[in-house]
Protein backbone atom coordinates (compact mmCIF):
# COMPACT_ATOMS: atom_id res chain seq x y z
CA UNK A 1 0.00 0.00 0.00
CA UNK A 2 2.68 2.41 0.74
CA UNK A 3 4.62 2.15 -2.69
CA UNK A 4 1.02 2.55 -4.49
CA UNK A 5 0.61 5.73 -2.19
CA UNK A 6 4.42 6.78 -3.50
CA UNK A 7 3.33 5.99 -7.06
CA UNK A 8 0.66 8.25 -6.80
CA UNK A 9 2.46 10.86 -5.12
CA UNK A 10 5.17 11.05 -6.75
CA UNK A 11 4.74 9.94 -10.37
CA UNK A 12 1.25 10.09 -11.05
CA UNK A 13 -0.26 13.76 -9.37
CA UNK A 14 3.30 15.35 -10.54
CA UNK A 15 2.80 14.22 -14.46
CA UNK A 16 -1.03 15.95 -13.95
CA UNK A 17 0.27 18.93 -12.71
CA UNK A 18 2.93 18.70 -15.36
CA UNK A 19 0.27 18.00 -17.96
CA UNK A 20 -2.10 20.72 -16.68
CA UNK A 21 0.79 23.34 -16.64
CA UNK A 22 1.42 22.81 -20.50
CA UNK A 23 -1.98 23.18 -21.24
CA UNK A 24 -2.68 26.31 -20.08
CA UNK A 25 0.91 27.42 -21.38
CA UNK A 26 -0.38 25.90 -24.68
CA UNK A 27 -3.47 28.05 -25.09
CA UNK A 28 -1.76 31.16 -23.79
CA UNK A 29 1.22 30.34 -26.61
CA UNK A 30 -1.94 30.05 -29.35
CA UNK A 31 -3.86 33.62 -28.61
CA UNK A 32 -0.15 35.26 -28.68
CA UNK A 33 0.21 33.74 -32.45
CA UNK A 34 -3.56 35.05 -33.55
CA UNK A 35 -2.43 38.41 -32.24
CA UNK A 36 0.87 39.06 -32.54
CA UNK A 37 2.63 36.45 -35.03
CA UNK A 38 2.02 33.30 -37.25
CA UNK A 39 5.76 31.72 -36.84
CA UNK A 40 3.97 28.50 -34.94
CA UNK A 41 1.63 25.86 -37.16
CA UNK A 42 -2.20 26.24 -35.88
CA UNK A 43 -3.07 23.04 -36.75
CA UNK A 44 -0.05 21.18 -35.13
CA UNK A 45 0.21 22.52 -31.74
CA UNK A 46 -3.83 21.61 -31.70
CA UNK A 47 -3.00 18.00 -32.19
CA UNK A 48 -0.67 18.49 -29.71
CA UNK A 49 -3.18 20.31 -27.51
CA UNK A 50 -5.70 17.24 -28.39
CA UNK A 51 -2.59 14.69 -27.46
CA UNK A 52 -2.37 16.20 -23.80
CA UNK A 53 -6.20 16.17 -23.48
CA UNK A 54 -5.87 12.26 -24.03
CA UNK A 55 -2.99 12.03 -21.56
CA UNK A 56 -4.61 13.74 -18.76
CA UNK A 57 -7.50 11.84 -19.37
CA UNK A 58 -5.25 8.76 -18.72
CA UNK A 59 -3.76 9.93 -16.11
CA UNK A 60 -7.28 10.44 -13.93
CA UNK A 61 -8.27 7.44 -14.95
CA UNK A 62 -5.22 5.84 -13.69
CA UNK A 63 -5.31 8.42 -10.47
CA UNK A 64 -9.25 6.55 -9.76
CA UNK A 65 -7.93 3.53 -10.11
CA UNK A 66 -4.80 4.04 -7.81
CA UNK A 67 -7.56 5.84 -5.17
CA UNK A 68 -9.88 2.45 -5.60
CA UNK A 69 -6.72 0.60 -4.81
CA UNK A 70 -5.68 2.57 -2.28
CA UNK A 71 -9.12 2.31 -0.46
CA UNK A 72 -8.88 -1.61 -1.20
CA UNK A 73 -5.33 -1.73 0.45
CA UNK A 74 -6.26 0.27 3.02
CA UNK A 75 -9.40 -2.09 3.98
CA UNK A 76 -7.03 -4.88 3.89
CA UNK A 77 -4.42 -3.31 5.91
CA UNK A 78 -7.63 -2.97 8.94
CA UNK A 79 -8.20 -6.36 8.64
CA UNK A 80 -4.85 -7.32 8.71
CA UNK A 81 -4.70 -5.06 11.88
CA UNK A 82 -7.34 -6.49 13.21
CA UNK A 83 -5.68 -10.03 12.57
CA UNK A 84 -2.24 -9.10 14.28
CA UNK A 85 -4.24 -7.91 16.99
CA UNK A 86 -6.24 -11.22 17.52
CA UNK A 87 -3.04 -13.51 17.25
CA UNK A 88 -1.25 -11.43 19.83
CA UNK A 89 -4.14 -12.00 21.73
CA UNK A 90 -3.79 -15.47 21.13
CA UNK A 91 0.15 -15.77 21.89
CA UNK A 92 -0.59 -14.11 25.11
CA UNK A 93 -3.28 -16.68 26.07
CA UNK A 94 -0.42 -19.22 24.85
CA UNK A 95 2.34 -18.01 27.19
CA UNK A 96 -0.12 -17.87 30.17
CA UNK A 97 -1.10 -21.67 29.11
CA UNK A 98 2.70 -22.29 28.61
CA UNK A 99 3.89 -20.69 32.04
CA UNK A 100 0.63 -22.50 33.80
CA UNK A 101 2.20 -26.12 32.49
CA UNK A 102 5.85 -24.68 32.64
CA UNK A 103 4.56 -24.36 36.97
CA UNK A 104 2.44 -27.52 36.33
CA UNK A 105 5.79 -29.67 35.60
CA UNK A 106 7.76 -28.16 38.07
CA UNK A 107 5.67 -29.28 40.80
CA UNK A 108 5.29 -32.72 38.92
CA UNK A 109 9.22 -32.69 38.70
CA UNK A 110 9.44 -31.64 42.27
CA UNK A 111 6.99 -34.85 43.36
CA UNK A 112 8.71 -37.15 41.46
CA UNK A 113 12.27 -36.62 42.58
CA UNK A 114 10.71 -37.05 46.05
CA UNK A 115 9.11 -40.18 44.92
CA UNK A 116 12.51 -41.29 43.18
CA UNK A 117 13.93 -40.27 46.80
CA UNK A 118 11.60 -42.64 48.72
CA UNK A 119 11.59 -45.55 45.97
CA UNK A 120 15.75 -45.53 46.10
CA UNK A 121 15.41 -46.00 50.60
CA UNK A 122 12.68 -48.66 49.98
CA UNK A 123 14.99 -50.52 47.78
CA UNK A 124 17.89 -50.25 50.28
CA UNK A 125 15.88 -51.52 52.83
CA UNK A 126 14.55 -54.14 50.90
CA UNK A 127 18.11 -55.37 50.06
CA UNK A 128 19.03 -54.77 53.53
CA UNK A 129 15.88 -57.21 54.94
CA UNK A 130 16.88 -59.30 51.91
CA UNK A 131 20.41 -60.01 53.25
CA UNK A 132 19.03 -60.68 57.04
CA UNK A 133 16.55 -62.99 55.36
CA UNK A 134 19.98 -64.21 53.23
CA UNK A 135 21.72 -64.71 56.84
CA UNK A 136 19.10 -66.46 58.63
CA UNK A 137 18.99 -69.49 56.01
CA UNK A 138 16.27 -71.48 54.71
CA UNK A 139 13.77 -71.34 56.41
CA UNK A 140 11.63 -74.31 57.19
CA UNK A 141 8.20 -75.26 54.32
CA UNK A 142 5.30 -74.37 55.70
CA UNK A 143 6.83 -71.24 58.14
CA UNK A 144 5.48 -68.01 56.06
CA UNK A 145 1.98 -69.41 56.27
CA UNK A 146 1.87 -70.01 59.46
CA UNK A 147 3.07 -66.80 60.74
CA UNK A 148 1.14 -64.76 57.73
CA UNK A 149 -1.91 -63.80 59.46
CA UNK A 150 -0.19 -62.59 62.86
CA UNK A 151 0.53 -58.82 62.95
CA UNK A 152 4.35 -57.07 63.38
CA UNK A 153 4.17 -57.04 67.15
CA UNK A 154 3.27 -60.72 67.38
CA UNK A 155 5.94 -61.11 65.20
CA UNK A 156 8.54 -59.20 67.14
CA UNK A 157 7.63 -60.62 70.58
CA UNK A 158 8.44 -64.02 68.77
CA UNK A 159 11.53 -62.78 67.17
CA UNK A 160 12.74 -61.73 70.84
CA UNK A 161 12.00 -64.77 72.23
CA UNK A 162 13.38 -66.87 69.66
CA UNK A 163 16.71 -65.09 69.50
CA UNK A 164 17.07 -65.52 73.36
CA UNK A 165 17.00 -69.29 72.70
CA UNK A 166 19.18 -69.02 69.70
CA UNK A 167 21.97 -67.09 71.96
CA UNK A 168 22.42 -70.40 73.48
CA UNK A 169 23.85 -71.86 70.28
CA UNK A 170 25.91 -68.76 69.03
CA UNK A 171 28.96 -71.73 68.27
CA UNK A 172 26.99 -73.30 65.83
CA UNK A 173 27.57 -73.11 62.29
CA UNK A 174 24.50 -71.91 61.71
CA UNK A 175 25.28 -72.06 57.48
CA UNK A 176 27.14 -75.69 57.55
CA UNK A 177 24.22 -76.70 55.21
CA UNK A 178 24.93 -74.25 52.79
CA UNK A 179 28.60 -74.26 52.92
CA UNK A 180 28.12 -77.91 52.30
CA UNK A 181 26.12 -77.71 49.51
CA UNK A 182 28.44 -74.94 47.59
CA UNK A 183 32.05 -77.11 48.89
CA UNK A 184 29.90 -79.86 46.81
CA UNK A 185 29.60 -77.93 44.13
CA UNK A 186 33.24 -76.49 44.29
CA UNK A 187 34.35 -80.43 44.32
CA UNK A 188 32.59 -81.05 41.25
CA UNK A 189 33.53 -78.58 39.41
CA UNK A 190 37.38 -78.76 40.62
CA UNK A 191 37.03 -82.56 39.50
CA UNK A 192 36.30 -81.26 35.95
CA UNK A 193 38.74 -79.44 35.84
CA UNK A 194 40.82 -82.30 37.21
CA UNK A 195 39.66 -84.49 34.10
CA UNK A 196 40.37 -82.14 31.87
CA UNK A 197 43.85 -81.22 32.66
CA UNK A 198 44.11 -85.08 32.68
CA UNK A 199 43.21 -85.32 29.15
CA UNK A 200 45.14 -82.03 28.39
CA UNK A 201 48.58 -83.89 30.22
CA UNK A 202 47.82 -87.50 28.51
CA UNK A 203 47.62 -85.20 25.02
CA UNK A 204 50.73 -83.72 25.62
CA UNK A 205 52.68 -86.41 26.80
CA UNK A 206 51.50 -88.24 23.43
CA UNK A 207 52.89 -85.30 21.18
CA UNK A 208 56.15 -85.33 23.28
CA UNK A 209 56.28 -89.63 22.95
CA UNK A 210 55.48 -88.93 19.31
CA UNK A 211 58.04 -85.61 18.73
CA UNK A 212 61.07 -87.76 20.49
CA UNK A 213 60.50 -90.59 18.25
CA UNK A 214 60.37 -88.88 15.45
CA UNK A 215 63.68 -86.98 16.95
CA UNK A 216 65.68 -90.08 17.02
CA UNK A 217 64.45 -91.22 13.74
CA UNK A 218 66.10 -88.38 11.86
CA UNK A 219 69.08 -88.30 14.45
CA UNK A 220 69.45 -92.20 13.23
CA UNK A 221 69.56 -91.55 9.64
CA UNK A 222 71.66 -88.57 9.96
CA UNK A 223 73.81 -90.45 12.10
CA UNK A 224 73.77 -93.17 9.76
CA UNK A 225 73.75 -91.52 6.45
CA UNK A 226 76.94 -89.29 8.11
CA UNK A 227 79.02 -92.11 9.23
CA UNK A 228 78.60 -93.61 5.34
CA UNK A 229 79.79 -90.45 4.22
CA UNK A 230 82.65 -90.44 6.63
CA UNK A 231 83.81 -93.81 5.90
CA UNK A 232 83.64 -93.08 2.33
CA UNK A 233 85.48 -89.72 2.47
CA UNK A 234 88.17 -91.26 4.74
CA UNK A 235 88.81 -94.07 2.05
CA UNK A 236 89.26 -91.31 -0.37
CA UNK A 237 91.80 -89.42 1.44
CA UNK A 238 93.32 -92.58 2.91
CA UNK A 239 93.19 -95.26 0.31
CA UNK A 240 94.65 -98.13 2.76
CA UNK A 241 92.86 -96.99 5.94
CA UNK A 242 89.44 -97.32 7.40
CA UNK A 243 87.20 -94.31 9.45
CA UNK A 244 83.46 -94.28 10.98
CA UNK A 245 81.92 -92.50 13.39
CA UNK A 246 80.50 -93.46 16.80
CA UNK A 247 78.41 -92.52 18.83
CA UNK A 248 79.79 -92.33 22.97
CA UNK A 249 78.08 -92.90 25.98
CA UNK A 250 79.29 -91.72 29.23
CA UNK A 251 81.09 -94.64 29.67
CA UNK A 252 82.48 -94.52 26.46
CA UNK A 253 83.53 -91.45 26.84
CA UNK A 254 85.41 -92.47 29.91
CA UNK A 255 87.22 -95.62 28.39
CA UNK A 256 88.13 -93.41 25.68
CA UNK A 257 89.92 -91.29 27.88
CA UNK A 258 91.34 -93.59 30.03
CA UNK A 259 92.54 -95.40 27.25
CA UNK A 260 94.27 -92.25 25.54
CA UNK A 261 95.85 -91.26 28.50
CA UNK A 262 97.37 -94.76 28.50
CA UNK A 263 98.33 -94.56 24.53
CA UNK A 264 100.10 -91.00 25.87
CA UNK A 265 102.05 -92.85 28.79
CA UNK A 266 102.60 -96.12 27.37
CA UNK A 267 102.68 -95.94 24.32
CA UNK A 268 100.52 -98.75 22.97
CA UNK A 269 98.06 -98.94 20.49
CA UNK A 270 94.03 -98.56 21.60
CA UNK A 271 92.50 -101.80 21.84
CA UNK A 272 88.16 -101.77 20.81
CA UNK A 273 85.57 -103.29 22.67
CA UNK A 274 83.02 -103.47 20.31
CA UNK A 275 80.02 -103.75 22.64
CA UNK A 276 81.59 -100.58 24.48
CA UNK A 277 82.03 -98.56 20.50
CA UNK A 278 78.91 -99.46 18.68
CA UNK A 279 76.89 -97.91 15.26
CA UNK A 280 73.76 -99.89 16.64
CA UNK A 281 71.10 -97.56 18.42
CA UNK A 282 69.16 -100.65 19.85
CA UNK A 283 68.38 -100.10 23.80
CA UNK A 284 70.05 -96.45 23.35
CA UNK A 285 67.92 -93.03 22.64
CA UNK A 286 69.57 -89.40 22.35
CA UNK A 287 69.52 -88.58 25.63
CA UNK A 288 72.50 -91.39 26.37
CA UNK A 289 74.50 -90.00 23.90
CA UNK A 290 77.27 -87.16 24.83
CA UNK A 291 79.04 -86.34 21.38
CA UNK A 292 80.36 -88.70 18.60
CA UNK A 293 83.56 -90.64 18.77
CA UNK A 294 85.91 -91.70 15.64
CA UNK A 295 87.76 -94.98 14.72
CA UNK A 296 90.52 -94.43 12.58
CA UNK A 297 93.28 -96.51 10.76
CA UNK A 298 95.78 -95.54 8.87
CA UNK A 299 97.33 -99.00 8.13
CA UNK A 300 98.95 -99.16 11.04
CA UNK A 301 95.72 -100.28 13.56
CA UNK A 302 92.85 -98.76 14.89
CA UNK A 303 92.49 -95.68 17.18
CA UNK A 304 89.90 -93.88 18.48
CA UNK A 305 91.42 -91.39 20.42
CA UNK A 306 91.89 -88.22 18.67
CA UNK A 307 94.88 -87.50 20.78
CA UNK A 308 96.76 -89.67 19.78
CA UNK A 309 96.57 -89.19 16.14
CA UNK A 310 99.31 -86.51 14.70
CA UNK A 311 98.20 -83.17 13.33
CA UNK A 312 98.16 -84.35 9.61
CA UNK A 313 96.13 -87.34 11.38
CA UNK A 314 93.98 -85.31 12.73
CA UNK A 315 93.37 -82.86 9.98
CA UNK A 316 92.44 -85.83 8.24
CA UNK A 317 89.92 -86.81 10.61
CA UNK A 318 88.22 -83.07 10.37
CA UNK A 319 88.36 -83.20 6.73
CA UNK A 320 86.81 -86.22 6.39
CA UNK A 321 84.14 -84.78 8.91
CA UNK A 322 83.68 -82.01 6.68
CA UNK A 323 83.09 -83.75 3.68
CA UNK A 324 80.66 -85.69 5.32
CA UNK A 325 78.40 -83.06 6.60
CA UNK A 326 78.93 -81.29 3.02
CA UNK A 327 77.42 -84.08 1.08
CA UNK A 328 74.65 -84.40 3.65
CA UNK A 329 73.59 -81.27 3.42
CA UNK A 330 75.70 -78.75 1.60
CA UNK A 331 76.43 -75.35 2.43
CA UNK A 332 77.06 -72.59 -0.48
CA UNK A 333 80.68 -72.19 0.18
CA UNK A 334 83.36 -73.47 2.43
CA UNK A 335 86.70 -71.38 3.77
CA UNK A 336 90.17 -73.23 4.40
CA UNK A 337 92.66 -71.44 5.64
CA UNK A 338 95.99 -73.90 4.98
CA UNK A 339 94.38 -76.56 5.69
CA UNK A 340 96.80 -78.53 3.96
CA UNK A 341 100.12 -77.25 6.11
CA UNK A 342 100.28 -80.91 8.26
CA UNK A 343 99.77 -83.14 5.24
CA UNK A 344 102.58 -84.69 3.05
CA UNK A 345 102.29 -84.31 -0.71
CA UNK A 346 100.52 -87.67 -1.20
CA UNK A 347 97.61 -86.64 0.96
CA UNK A 348 97.82 -83.06 -0.04
CA UNK A 349 96.77 -84.69 -3.24
CA UNK A 350 93.91 -86.75 -2.74
CA UNK A 351 92.24 -83.87 -0.48
CA UNK A 352 92.81 -81.94 -3.67
CA UNK A 353 91.03 -84.46 -5.85
CA UNK A 354 88.23 -84.81 -3.10
CA UNK A 355 87.56 -81.13 -3.24
CA UNK A 356 87.73 -81.25 -7.07
CA UNK A 357 84.93 -84.43 -7.00
CA UNK A 358 82.29 -82.25 -4.98
CA UNK A 359 82.86 -78.65 -6.25
CA UNK A 360 80.27 -79.03 -8.29
CA UNK A 361 77.40 -78.42 -5.57
CA UNK A 362 79.45 -75.79 -4.07
CA UNK A 363 82.66 -73.37 -4.15
CA UNK A 364 85.61 -74.06 -2.14
CA UNK A 365 87.89 -71.07 -1.21
CA UNK A 366 91.16 -72.71 -0.10
CA UNK A 367 94.37 -70.14 1.36
CA UNK A 368 97.53 -72.67 0.89
CA UNK A 369 101.42 -72.69 -0.36
CA UNK A 370 100.96 -76.42 -1.16
CA UNK A 371 101.77 -76.92 -5.19
CA UNK A 372 99.57 -80.18 -5.11
CA UNK A 373 96.51 -78.30 -3.79
CA UNK A 374 96.68 -75.66 -7.13
CA UNK A 375 96.69 -78.51 -9.64
CA UNK A 376 93.04 -79.30 -9.32
CA UNK A 377 91.94 -75.25 -8.58
CA UNK A 378 90.24 -73.11 -11.17
CA UNK A 379 91.25 -69.90 -10.65
CA UNK A 380 94.22 -68.38 -8.82
CA UNK A 381 94.34 -64.76 -6.44
CA UNK A 382 97.77 -64.23 -4.91
CA UNK A 383 97.60 -61.68 -1.70
CA UNK A 384 101.45 -59.97 -0.74
CA UNK A 385 102.07 -57.61 1.98
CA UNK A 386 102.73 -54.53 0.16
CA UNK A 387 103.65 -50.84 2.02
CA UNK A 388 101.49 -52.16 5.31
CA UNK A 389 98.68 -53.35 3.08
CA UNK A 390 97.18 -56.73 2.01
CA UNK A 391 97.09 -56.47 -1.49
CA UNK A 392 94.92 -59.37 -3.31
CA UNK A 393 94.75 -59.80 -7.35
CA UNK A 394 94.01 -62.46 -10.12
CA UNK A 395 97.01 -64.35 -11.45
CA UNK A 396 97.84 -67.16 -13.72
CA UNK A 397 97.67 -70.70 -12.71
CA UNK A 398 101.61 -70.41 -13.69
CA UNK A 399 102.18 -67.30 -11.49
CA UNK A 400 100.62 -69.25 -8.81
CA UNK A 401 102.97 -72.45 -8.92
CA UNK A 402 105.88 -70.33 -9.30
CA UNK A 403 104.55 -67.63 -6.14
CA UNK A 404 104.42 -71.26 -4.41
CA UNK A 405 107.48 -72.11 -5.51
CA UNK A 406 109.60 -69.56 -4.37
CA UNK A 407 107.80 -69.32 -1.31
CA UNK A 408 108.99 -73.17 -0.58
CA UNK A 409 112.47 -72.34 -1.25
CA UNK A 410 112.17 -69.22 0.93
CA UNK A 411 111.51 -71.30 3.43
CA UNK A 412 113.44 -74.29 3.05
CA UNK A 413 116.60 -71.72 2.85
CA UNK A 414 115.15 -70.19 6.19
CA UNK A 415 115.32 -73.90 7.81
CA UNK A 416 118.98 -74.24 6.80
CA UNK A 417 119.95 -70.79 8.13
CA UNK A 418 117.88 -72.10 11.23
CA UNK A 419 119.90 -75.24 11.55
CA UNK A 420 123.13 -73.94 10.60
Amino acid sequence: MQEVQAQLDNDLLKHRSHLNAIIEGSGTSLGDAEEGTEILDVESRSERLAEMHLELARVDKEIVELNQALSHSDAEMSELSQLIRNKEADVETAKAEENSATHAWNQKSSKLDQISTKRATYQRKREECHTKIVALGSLPSGSIDRHQNQNIKQLMDKLERLNKKLSKYSAVNKKAKEQLEEFSKQKESLMDRKKELDEGRTAIMHLIETLDQKKEEAITRTFKLITKHFSDCFKNLVPNGNGSVVMQTAKQAAATAIQARRDTEEEVEQEYDEAELTEDFVGFTSHHYIGVGFRTDFGFGPVSALGSLSGGQQSIVALSLIFAIQRCDPSPFYLFDEIDSALDSIHRRSVARVICVQKETCQFIQTTFAAESLAEADRFYGVIFRNKVSCISAVSKEDAFEFVRAETTKGAGAEEEYED
